[in-house]
């Protein structure tokens, strides 16, 4: 059998003696008693249990440890290894010094309970072996032999599994029934409806958010996302989901009812959310692609006016020379230009200038609104599928931009009205959309664009039904849940629960481990201060 090897400092925190272990180890009359006494003791604190007496069990590191404590050779332990009775006298005293709970049927309703709840929540059986050997010695309940722990776990999680199969099942109409074994469903098609919604979406293009799009609402028509499932933690659906994707359909038509409804329900659950995160990642690539197509076309643009903007840059040059001449006067300032440049010459670069700082290629934005009937393509199928609500649950104008153009394609509008909102577009794209008081309505849109695209990434919007792009707050336990666990947290963290007492526990903290630095200091070899400052070892 293969013992687990425990660190310095696991035997200082668990296996250490105090006053009133030493004072009960002393009153045992020989030394192999005392040494027995306290290894039972170092044992059962950090193991949970009392060491195996057919025959005795032995664990080196923690006999060496009590050895060193009580100053005894551990190699007396061999006389008290063969006194049963001595041994079994120990235990109940020890168990009584401990305040020690044994494993009976009084305890075992409420292990169970405490497994099925987790079991609720997690579907690996170490797991659910590590929660349960932390809950039995945080509650100074022996554990009892690992076979037996198992067996334990084993029938908790198939009660937890069927409470969660049925709780499901029970939930669905039966329009959601149908519409969910229909996935299965292969009579008259070559693939099912589940096999379809498992294949991926492919590289970014309008086309492939087409398909993420009727993926959400295929999984929309089957009515599910009506069901709150909030009562089901996310491990165990997405473990039924990774079910669900393992399986082909025939399999899962071999499933009881009630499994295969609950492994469906969650697996388009969870689909749901992948898909409107794709959703959105897509979208960002697309608008990306646009513009670095669109900075592409400016910046060849650009190559090709090499020439004329070094003839510019030079004429330039000379006309700061004649500036800072000061044996030039100032009213012959434009008559030495000329005579330098060339008056024609210098008011054909003057038009040349101004297409280069007004013209197509003057902004990449200016390249962008070119390719709105690209973005046409995908645009409104994005902003109907996906739901934006602000983090701070703040209103702002791209919220109201968003709503009025989703209201323009749901009715086929195209003109803006008069009052749209554009506080949203940054002053140097503005000039591009609003011209003279009238908006441009492709630049409007593919300012909008941007801007979604912008508030997301920097986290001012989330995404609802999202798991990557969801509000942050969604990433912890509600308020009520917390209030009910918070006190137990703080005594197992062993913070303080009061936020007045946090500067004073913090300051006492550091102030320790001051002290205990300059207390190892003259024999710590790693880190030494000196006149010159700090000195650590390589």
């Amino acid at each position: 059998m293969d013992y687990p090897q425990y660190t310095h400092e696991q035997l200082l925190l668990f296996a250490s003696f105090n006053k009133n272990d030493i004072e009960q180890i002393n009153t045992r009359r020989h030394q192999y008693n005392r040494l027995g006494f306290g290894y039972q003791l170092a044992f059962v604190r950090i193991v949970n249990r009392f060491p195996g007496q057919y025959p005795f069990e032995i664990l080196d590191d923690i006999l060496t440890f009590s050895s060193v404590q009580l100053g005894i050779p551990s190699d007396t332990i061999e006389l008290y290894s063969n006194r049963r009775q001595t041994i079994d006298g120990h235990r109940k005293r020890i168990q009584r010094h401990l305040g020690l709970k044994s494993f009976d049927d009084e305890i075992l309703p409420i292990v169970q309970n405490f497994i099925f709840e987790e079991a609720c929540r997690l579907e690996q059986t170490n797991a659910l072996l590590s929660k349960t050997y932390y809950f039995l010695k945080e509650h100074k309940i022996l554990s009892p032999s690992a076979d037996k722990l198992k067996r334990l776990i084993g029938n908790q999680k198939e009660e937890a599994k069927k409470f969660i199969y049925e709780k499901i099942s029970q939930s669905l109409s039966g329009e959601m029934l149908t519409n969910l074994n229909s996935l299965l469903d292969t009579v008259e098609k070559r693939y099912s409806d589940l096999h379809i919604l498992k294949q991926p979406a492919g590289r970014p293009s309008p086309q492939a958010m087409i398909r993420l799009t009727n993926k959400i609402d295929q999984i929309n028509d089957t009515g599910i996302l009506t069901l709150d499932l909030s009562w089901l933690n996310n491990n165990y659906q997405r473990f039924l989901t990774q079910y669900a994707k393992r399986c082909d359909a025939k399999r899962l038509r071999e499933l009881e009812d009630s499994h295969r409804i609950a492994v469906l329900v969650c697996f388009l659950w969870q689909l749901y959310k992948d898909t409107i995160d794709q959703l959105v990642e897509m979208y960002r690539k697309l608008v990306n692609k646009i513009y670095n197509h669109a900075q592409n076309d400016v910046d060849k643009n650009n190559k090709t006016q090499r020439k004329k903007i070094r003839e510019s840059l030079t004429n330039y040059k000379t006309m700061l020379g004649v500036l800072f001449d000061d044996t030039i006067s100032e009213p012959n300032f434009r008559d030495a230009i000329f005579d330098k440049i060339g008056r024609e010459y210098l008011a054909s670069q003057v038009q040349e200038v101004d297409v280069w700082l007004t013209g197509k290629h003057s902004h990449v934005f200016n390249l962008v609104k070119d390719r709105f009937s690209y973005i046409r393509q995908f645009l409104p199928h994005f902003l109907k599928h996906v739901q934006l609500q602000s983090e701070d649950e703040n209103d702002s104008s791209i919220f109201n931009a968003v709503d009025i153009l989703k209201e323009m394609n749901e009715n086929n509008k195209r003109k803006l009205p008069e009052d749209a909102p554009v506080d949203f577009i940054p002053k140097k794209i503005l000039q591009l959309v609003d011209s003279d008081g009238e908006i441009n309505k492709p630049a409007w849109e593919c300012a909008l664009l941007t801007a979604v695209r912008d508030e997301i990434k920097s986290g001012n919007i989330s995404v609802c039904m999202s798991k990557r792009f969801g509000r942050f707050d969604d990433f912890f336990a509600p308020k009520e849940k917390w209030f009910a666990h918070r006190k137990r947290f703080f005594i197992r963290a062993g913070l303080p629960m009061n936020p007045e007492d946090v500067e004073k526990y913090f300051t006492k903290r550091l102030n320790l481990s001051y002290d205990k630095f300059l207390d190892h200091l003259p024999h710590n070899t790693f880190a030494q201060i000196s006149e010159n400052g700090w000195s650590l070892s390589m």
